[in-house]
């Protein structure tokens, strides 16, 4: 099984319009609902290469319910702290006109008390020992220290699970020194925490070091339409595909996915290559479905890998 923690998850509301202007008025040309939350975002991708997958978070308020309803429909099970506040809403604008990035606004999400997070690490313990894969990210919730991610993996040390942490500023920093198998920064999250701006093969060298330095086994980075980088234990890639446009929202989440996908086979070059072609093909769609695996696995052969000496 794998466990995915998503402490703040969302309703996703896209909006299709064909041009954003500011100050003014628009009406939509159509809405599409998702739940939402990296930890979701990522458990919906496994979910589509059939794996089994859990997600255990917090949510409340009828937003709180409808979440539930939508991961029912897909048939991911889950368990939930229910809390008073409302589970928070994100909004991503499309402009079908030019077809800019996705234009994203995220909710802040409900103050969570110090009891639901007790009550939500008891829950945890039960789950964990019976996991091969934990993924624990995404932004942290009013009320919730930066540390709680270190907490969760200090509880998992004792279990084989493999630990996978895609966090940001100081929850990410905090949270290396527990030594995770798998990191996935984006480029600015990364930037942050290395204390330079990545624009070239060199600053990516300079990443990899300074992740395999703290005992990361697997150091991700997307690049965005530059692709991503990855540093093993020994070595340093870059892959790539041709740059798309289309829904930027959430290709990152389904990046991840694909590498845990692929990792299963100890082979991290095909685990990377599977990232990038699970993420491509995302970028075309709001939410992959089951018969989107053949053109995923079909492209793999056409991610471009780069060792970088």
């Amino acid at each position: 099984m794998i466990l995915t923690v998503t402490l703040n998850p969302s309703l996703d509301l896209t909006l299709f319009i064909p041009e954003l202007k500011i100050g003014k008025v628009h009406r939509s040309q159509g809405e599409i609902l998702i739940p939402g939350g990296k930890g979701i975002n990522i458990s919906r991708t496994l979910r589509v290469f059939d794996e089994e997958t859990f997600v255990l978070g917090i949510s409340g308020g009828l937003t709180g319910k409808i979440l539930e309803n939508e991961l029912e429909k897909r048939g991911i099970p889950f368990d939930f702290i229910r809390i008073d506040g409302d589970t928070r809403f994100a909004v991503g604008i499309f402009e079908t006109q030019n077809k800019r990035p996705t234009t994203v606004i995220n909710g802040k999400g409900p103050q969570i008390s110090s009891d639901k997070i007790y009550e939500l690490k008891e829950k945890f313990k039960g789950l964990i020992s019976n996991s091969k894969f934990l993924v624990l990210s995404g932004s942290i919730p009013p009320g919730v220290s930066q540390d709680i991610y270190s907490d969760l993996l200090k509880i998992a040390e004792k279990y084989p699970a493999i630990k996978v942490l895609d966090a940001q500023g100081t929850a990410l920093k905090i949270a290396l020194d527990k030594k995770p198998d798998i990191i996935k920064p984006n480029k600015e999250e990364a930037e942050e925490i290395l204390g330079f701006s990545i624009e070239n093969k060199i600053d990516l060298k300079k990443a990899g070091y300074f992740f395999r330095e703290k005992g990361i086994k697997y150091s991700l980075i997307s690049l965005g339409e530059k692709g991503a980088f990855l540093a093993t234990e020994r070595e340093m890639f870059l892959a790539s595909l041709p740059p798309i446009k289309g829904y930027n929202w959430g290709a990152g989440d389904a990046f991840l996915a694909g590498f845990i996908v692929g990792i299963k086979n100890n082979d991290p070059i095909y685990a990377l290559k599977l990232a990038c072609s699970t993420a491509y093909v995302k970028i075309q769609k709001l939410e992959l479905e089951k018969n989107d695996t053949s053109l995923i696995f079909k492209l793999i052969d056409e991610v471009d890998i780069q060792k970088i000496d």
